[in-house]
């Protein structure tokens, strides 16, 4: 028997199913009031989505009716939120920080940073030379810069048994012995290189890597601010009501916070 190869050239049309055409059909196949459900069941399984212009008259066949926006969120309960794949970040005692090399449309600051350490220090240390400190706080500056890594994070201090505000204190008193300066001084300097580009740069936890991001933001959110200096713990612990009656404010509010920090935020 004898084998021979061939090239042969074929025309053929086939159709992929991608998930978006299966879910596409999937949808139209559903009723009026199913497709209400389900859009519903979305909106409450993940807090990122919104719905807007919800028509909250009856349906024709009076089976049922749409439901207006804040009755669906009304709906939302407090364990259909999965922030643990966020939340995560919290507790960890080496959390990745902050992309400061990834290139952004809104971040041109960072188009002449290079992807070394060494491109972020020298981006940090030309920002404190045009900073107005004095000489002794600029040598302050650049050891603190010098201790920064190349996630943008001061971590002077690392252990996973102290809570933020913990971590943020003992760094402070262990860069005041590394120094010889006056606490006073490194916080001087330290608040001075937290309103350095990039935004969060130099943070000595994840809450004041994300405090100082949520400052940094064009219009502030005085509730999200509150909800990440005080109570990370607290939401990742889903303890939304808790963090609402704290805060005086509706759990609506909490909720709209929450996905602030997830949408536009990075720990």
């Amino acid at each position: 028997m004898a084998f021979e190869l061939r090239i042969e050239n074929r025309l053929s049309q086939s159709l992929v199913m991608t998930p978006q055409l299966q879910q596409a059909i999937k949808l139209l196949q559903l009723s009026r009031l199913e497709l209400v459900e389900t859009v519903a069941e979305e909106i409450e399984t993940n807090p990122v989505l919104e719905c807007e212009g919800i028509n909250d008259t009856p349906t024709a066949e009076g089976d049922g009716e749409l439901k207006p926006v804040e009755d669906v969120r009304e709906q939302v309960k407090e364990e259909d939120f999965d922030w643990q794949s966020y939340v995560n970040e919290f507790n960890d005692s080496s959390p990745k920080g902050v992309d400061f090399n990834t290139n952004r449309e809104d971040d041109n600051f960072l188009e002449n940073i290079t992807d070394t350490s060494a491109g972020l220090h020298e981006h940090l240390l030309s920002q404190l030379h045009l900073s107005g400190l004095s000489g002794d706080e600029i040598t302050i500056g650049t050891f603190i810069i010098g201790n920064i890594d190349n996630d943008g994070y001061l971590r002077i201090v690392e252990d996973s048994k102290l809570t933020d505000e913990e971590l943020e204190a003992m760094a402070l008193v262990e860069l005041a012995k590394l120094t010889g300066a006056e606490e006073a001084e490194i916080v001087k300097v330290l608040n001075v290189i937290h309103i350095f580009e990039p935004s969060g740069v130099g943070a000595r936890s994840t809450r004041e890597c994300l405090l100082l991001q949520a400052k940094a933001l064009d219009e502030r959110d005085s509730i999200m601010e509150a909800v990440i200096s005080g109570f990370l713990t607290e939401l990742a612990n889903k303890n939304y009501k808790l963090i609402a009656k704290k805060l005086s404010v509706t759990f609506e509010e909490v909720i709209e916070a929450a996905k602030k920090i997830i949408k536009e935020l990075n720990p």
